[in-house]
């Protein structure tokens, strides 16, 4: 039995001899107290980032609508184009024709755009959301932190 006793207390001899920091609670307070400072720091920075990501996500969405219509426009003219070429003279269907590759080339150029936009605004949002997650689980860990805290205030630990 003497065996018993002995093999359960030689570990928690050896655990209580590798936590001389924290034989001073007040210490141990105020590393947490540091913690929870730099974690609110750190929410503030991740909720700035989000909104910002947000925004630019948002705009870069709306810009991307834009150009998809004058795009489509440019299109939409540019078959106009060929139409009227076919009903003109063999100098001005050349002109038409060369009009209408124009703006079928600007139009194409504008949809590619318009795609890389899109991918661009996708990153911000994903980027955005990901930022708001960060904050949720800043605000988790200042949470537990401060029960922490509680905890060892209402237990009177020094």
């Amino acid at each position: 039995m003497r065996k018993a006793i002995l093999i359960v207390a030689i570990p928690a001899l050896a655990l209580l001899q590798a936590l001389p920091a924290f034989a001073d609670m007040g210490h141990f307070r105020a590393l947490i107290e540091e913690n929870i400072r730099i974690e609110e720091g750190r929410t503030n920075d991740l909720n700035r980032l989000s909104a910002t990501d947000a925004r630019l996500a948002k705009e870069i969405m709306e810009s991307a609508r834009q150009r998809d219509a004058e795009a489509k426009i440019m299109a939409d003219r540019a078959d106009e184009m060929r139409q009227e070429a076919s009903y003109a003279g063999p100098g001005e269907k050349r002109e038409l024709e060369t009009f209408a590759k124009e703006l079928q080339l600007f139009s194409k150029h504008d949809h590619d755009q318009v795609a890389e936009k899109r991918q661009a605004a996708d990153i911000l949002d994903r980027q955005a959301k990901e930022a708001a997650q960060g904050v949720r689980d800043h605000q988790e860990r200042i949470k537990r932190m401060r029960e922490r805290l509680e905890h060892m205030e209402n237990h009177h630990y020094e």
